[in-house]
């Protein structure tokens, strides 16, 4: 969470110390920390860069995105979200190629769409029906904001969500975990691994009414070693026990099964936002376990509860009214919500 740079127009909306010397490299990272350390030693080096972005749950006003009481700027966001958690190569090809269907042959990229439009769609009716907002076009403008930020683990928000149905924040936990594609900067296992197992759950049934099938694992056409296939069946057994040891960890320390949980799945994923006492999560990067692999530092798991504001007592929980009219943000928005660090 850095920032952009743009040294060859001498664009600098970063935190970083100073700026980068133009070149022709392009540095990408979500992780601030890695950013600011290849920064320095091209800077050490006397390397440019043509770009450079960090970005992963930063706004300008502590308020996120609500700040801006803007569907447009949402609708923005919410398209920029989902490029990003395209994988980049298919990006490549298909500005190279000129040629969008290259979008359309990606197997992540249509489960990806196609897992959120579902996941938005059936979010959006669960909040109108229970009356989370007045109407349906203000639901489903929340819901598809708030579940594109989670599922792409961009850390963006505009509204207080744990404040839903507890379906809903608990499915855009999950989204977290599978949605994003492997190559972008989401985190999580991504669509990739989601689909090996997947696909094969529905082998192992087929070769047990058919012992002597044959029958090769395919994504888009192409077969998948079953070296690779392996691989993904442990990355994926860790990633899930991880969760599962450090959250009976949190709860060991008297947390709540919500609070525990999500903070978890929040920090492992990157995702930023949790559920409970710790409200809005901020999670050290180094706890990417989904983006960077088993080799992640798991100890760096960092959980900020809520901060109440002078004068109003926490034992009976915030008003929101009162806390909307001392900051000026939106009215959906949660009473503290500075997870833009």
């Amino acid at each position: 969470c850095l920032g952009i740079l743009r040294p060859s127009i001498g664009l600098n909306a970063s935190f970083a110390r100073g700026g980068a010397r133009p070149g022709s490299v392009a540095l990408l990272s979500q992780s601030g920390a890695v950013c600011t350390a290849m920064l320095d030693r091209a800077a050490a080096g006397g390397l440019g860069f043509s770009t450079v972005i960090s970005l992963g749950g930063f706004s300008t006003h502590d308020a996120n995105i609500a700040w801006f009481h803007s569907g447009r700027v949402e609708a923005v966001i919410t398209l920029c979200m989902l490029l990003a958690a395209v994988n980049f190569s298919t990006h490549f090809a298909a500005l190279r190629r000129g040629d969008l269907s290259v979008y359309g042959r990606d197997a992540e990229a249509r489960w990806m769409v196609t897992w959120i439009a579902v996941g938005i769609a059936m979010l959006a009716i669960i909040t109108y029906a229970n009356g989370v907002f007045p109407s349906f076009g203000e639901s489903f403008r929340r819901v598809a904001f708030s579940l594109v930020a989670a599922a792409t683990t961009s850390g963006f928000t505009t509204v207080d969500y744990s404040a839903w149905p507890l379906f809903a924040p608990m499915w855009m936990l999950f989204m977290s975990c599978v949605a994003s594609s492997t190559g972008s900067t989401g985190g999580g296992i991504k669509v990739f691994r989601a689909l090996v197992l997947i696909k094969q759950f529905f082998r192992e049934m087929f070769v047990l009414v058919h012992p002597q099938a044959v029958l090769p694992l395919k994504i888009a056409g192409s077969v998948i070693p079953n070296r690779v296939v392996y691989s993904v069946l442990a990355f994926i057994f860790v990633y899930f026990m991880t969760i599962v040891v450090l959250t009976f960890a949190l709860l060991a320390s008297n947390l709540d099964f919500i609070t525990a949980f999500s903070a978890v799945v929040a920090s492992i994923n990157n995702t930023g936002p949790g559920l409970g006492l710790v409200g809005q999560l901020l999670a050290l990067h180094g706890t990417g376990l989904g983006k960077h692999g088993p080799q992640g530092h798991l100890g760096n798991l960092v959980i900020r509860t809520r901060e109440v504001p002078a004068g109003l007592d926490n034992s009976q929980g915030h008003n929101l009214l009162e806390l909307r009219d001392r900051v000026n943000v939106d009215p959906y928005l949660t009473p503290h919500s500075d997870i833009v660090a």
